[in-house]
């Protein structure tokens, strides 16, 4: 861990109640009471950026790559450190509300596709979660979706999407097979029930 020359941040107008790091002193997180986050780059002594509030504990992940959030209700925000955007972790009894293709589907990737629901969409025309949608997935370059603000892995990354390079990302987990990218670990380990999924999103979501 590098050494560092210890300073005074400033930035709440309030009291702070919670604070935490992240893995060998990179980043800091810290919580004024009933108001905002604020998320430090420690090593170099600067504030990055302001996340909303209302925030009255927070935390980071081990791998130093989300930002979690609690304050008033019953949910836990979510952000990616490195850009700072926010990553929907919407509750499944509100995905499940949402009039999309996979709810009225017998296909057995229907049901699968639940918990991608609460981060994408699978048509332009469905109300658009966190991620980006996934009309036209398949043969898509990662990262190339116009208008979507992607992380600087996925927008360096040398890969289109595929039967294969999806596959490969549910085996692996997208923190390995795409490292530095802000999506959530996800991993499918049952053979059929990825051969499934990747079925029914070819299925509603074909190239263009």
């Amino acid at each position: 861990m590098p050494t560092i020359a210890m300073t005074d941040m400033v930035g709440h107008s309030g009291i702070i109640c919670s604070i935490t790091m992240s893995a060998y002193g990179r980043y800091a997180l810290t919580a004024s009471f009933g108001y905002s986050a604020r998320l430090w780059r420690f090593d170099e002594q600067r504030e990055l950026r302001v996340l909303d509030g209302p925030v009255w504990a927070v935390a980071v992940t081990p791998d130093g790559r989300f930002a979690l959030a609690a304050g008033v209700g019953e949910r836990v925000r979510v952000w990616h450190l490195e850009s700072g955007d926010p990553i929907n972790v919407t509750n499944e009894d509100n995905a499940s509300k949402r009039i999309a293709p996979w709810q009225n589907s017998d296909h057995p990737g229907a049901r699968l596709f639940r918990k991608c629901a609460n981060f994408h969409a699978l048509t332009v025309n469905e109300r658009q979660p966190a991620g980006p949608h996934f009309a036209g997935l398949v043969r898509r370059r990662a990262g190339g979706l116009a208008g979507y603000r992607y992380s600087k892995a996925l927008q360096d990354a040398d890969v289109a999407w595929s039967c294969r390079t999806i596959t490969k990302l549910f085996r692996q987990g997208p923190d390995r097979h795409l490292s530095g990218t802000k999506m959530p670990v996800r991993k499918v380990g049952n053979e059929t029930s990825l051969r499934q999924l990747i079925d029914f999103m070819e299925q509603v979501a074909p190239a263009k």
